[in-house]
């Protein structure tokens, strides 16, 4: 192979090689997860289903499911630490535990 076809071949391979990333996909985006919130305040009303808290801002309710994290037995009166999500028609509760003050 002449000197003047290597340099072509090499130069060729350099184009076809760095052209290629020129043409890759994107990688989807992933969906940023919801935004998780909280809130410290002492419990006025528990059930199985749903807990309400007193804050500073006012009372407010938060609805639990079976993947509720629950940091115990909650009755009223107990100041609580809640990390919740914001959905369209309620807050939903992913854990719930006892603050120390």
């Amino acid at each position: 192979m002449n000197r003047r076809a290597f340099l072509t071949f090499i130069s060729l391979g350099i184009i076809v090689s760095s052209g290629s990333c020129l043409f890759r996909r994107k990688k989807k985006d992933v969906s940023a997860k919801p935004k998780l919130y909280n809130e410290l305040g002492t419990i006025q009303q528990v059930s199985a289903n749903s807990v309400t808290i007193q804050t500073k801002k006012g009372s407010q309710s938060f609805a639990m499911n079976a993947s509720t994290v629950r940091g115990g037995e909650f009755r009223t009166g107990m100041y609580v630490h809640v990390y919740y999500y914001k959905q369209s028609n309620q807050n939903l509760a992913t854990m719930v535990v006892e603050k120390v003050k």
